[in-house]
């Protein structure tokens, strides 16, 4: 979706969002500060303050193709999944602010 024309829809909706947040806070105490740091540099990396909505998710789909490629933990991904939804989360807040 990030690649295409339906980027914005990897926003999802407020609902999508809880549900998301509900599955990966069962897993919360999964992951530790390794994972967390290692997550953080590829976040710090691709998302942009401002950035426009399309490309915030594409820099975020970017993120996740490297971390796969480095075959992290599950606990890794989780942790990602998790700071994703959070970015996304600002996302949704300016997307919902453009005309």
């Amino acid at each position: 979706m990030a690649a295409g024309a339906d980027a914005k829809r990897l926003i999802g909706s407020p609902r999508e969002a809880a549900r998301a947040r509900r599955f990966l806070a069962a897993r919360r105490d999964a992951w530790d500060d390794g994972d967390e740091t290692l997550v953080r540099v590829y976040l710090d990396r691709w998302t942009r303050p401002g950035e426009d909505t399309s490309a915030g998710v594409r820099r975020l789909a970017d993120a996740a193709r490297a971390l796969a490629a480095l075959e992290v933990r599950p606990q890794t991904l989780w942790f990602f999944l998790w700071e994703m939804e959070s970015i996304l989360k600002g996302l949704r807040r300016a997307r919902a602010r453009q005309p």
